[in-house]
């Protein structure tokens, strides 16, 4: 990856993975306290669990003065086990597995170029090389393998809003703050909402466009009505949210999906010869450009990752005009 850390005790890390951490854990620490401040039944339920658990030899005692602070931590800890959130420590060189286009496959590559891991992207051209050779393979470790997928070690994720939330626990991106990480979720659903919508229409094996000239009249449409609800929710969004991201300046998981689809509708509006898809809409504008330059992904938007078609060859709006 062009501008990865060369030095292999740095794999899969973020560029300053610590102060990210330190960071990440000091406001998912405060949410934790705040709840337990409210809520005396819930800290005396957290105590009798950590004290089995130490009873048993699961945890060891620390020394920590503040009691309050002592159980949050451990209960960040207990969460982290039980609910098996990824955490942010060096597994392996993560791999990245899709098809050799942009679909899917793009919010995950552009997340890890923003963090600056070093991993592999993995583009299936050959439809045998994943279902015969790999998929096999993978679904060992994970029953569930589809594409896209991220192998992280010995751990294999598959399903892209699951890929998405497993890298931003990873590397701390998934929000700081409780209402970030439900907002962030709810929006990897919407966006996914929207994405579903374009494929129906872009193969033809879907049935929905049986033709080129019924894919460009139906895309057409919906460029103009049905993306415009989407475009019009997002927009109140991003504004309510103060942007440019998301989380307002805290870059979130759901920015990095959300941008690939703006920018894949631009090129779906350019090639049918519409305007933009954005205009009127400020503040997807203003997150739109402000992604574009962030510094990290320099190196991204000049590389053929970024040049790829949107869709694979067999689609109506196959070539795509970027």
């Amino acid at each position: 990856m062009s501008g990865a850390p060369e030095d292999p005790m740095q794999d899969s890390e973020a560029i300053e993975p610590q102060k990210r951490q330190q960071n990440n854990e000091d406001f998912a620490l405060e949410d934790i306290l705040a709840q337990l401040r409210k809520n005396p039944a819930l800290i005396l339920k957290v105590q009798s669990v950590l004290d089995a658990e130490a009873s048993q030899g699961v945890v060891q005692e620390d020394t920590t003065p503040d009691n309050g602070k002592r159980i949050g931590l451990r209960w960040m800890e207990f969460l982290r086990r039980e609910q098996g959130i990824a955490q942010m420590r060096k597994r392996g060189r993560i791999t990245v597995g899709y098809w050799k286009i942009r679909g899917l496959g793009a919010p995950l590559r552009m997340l890890l170029e923003y963090v600056g891991a070093v991993y592999t992207d993995k583009p299936y051209v050959e439809p045998d090389t994943w279902f015969q050779q790999d998929k096999p393979k993978l679904g060992k470790k994970n029953p569930l393998v589809n594409l896209p997928y991220i192998q992280d070690g010995d751990i294999v994720v598959c399903q892209t809003n699951a890929c998405l939330q497993y890298l931003g626990d990873r590397f701390g991106l998934s929000g700081e703050t409780s209402e970030a990480r439900r907002l962030n979720v709810q929006m990897l659903c919407e966006t996914y909402d929207l994405r579903n919508d374009a494929i129906e229409l872009v193969y033809p094996h879907k049935e929905r466009c049986r033709t080129r000239d019924e894919y460009k009249t139906k895309m057409t449409n919906h460029i103009k009505k049905s993306l415009q609800a989407y475009y019009e929710k997002l927009e109140k969004l991003y504004m309510k949210q103060g942007g440019p991201y998301l989380a307002g300046r805290q870059i979130c998981t759901a920015d990095f999906h959300v941008w690939e689809l703006l920018d894949q509708h631009e090129a779906y509006a350019k090639s049918l010869c519409l305007p933009s898809p954005m205009e009127g809409y400020t503040k997807l504008q203003g997150f739109y450009a402000a992604f574009r330059h962030i510094p990290q992904l320099k190196p991204y938007f000049k590389s053929e990752k970024y040049t790829l078609e949107c869709n694979g060859g067999q689609s109506w709006s196959w070539p795509n005009v970027q």
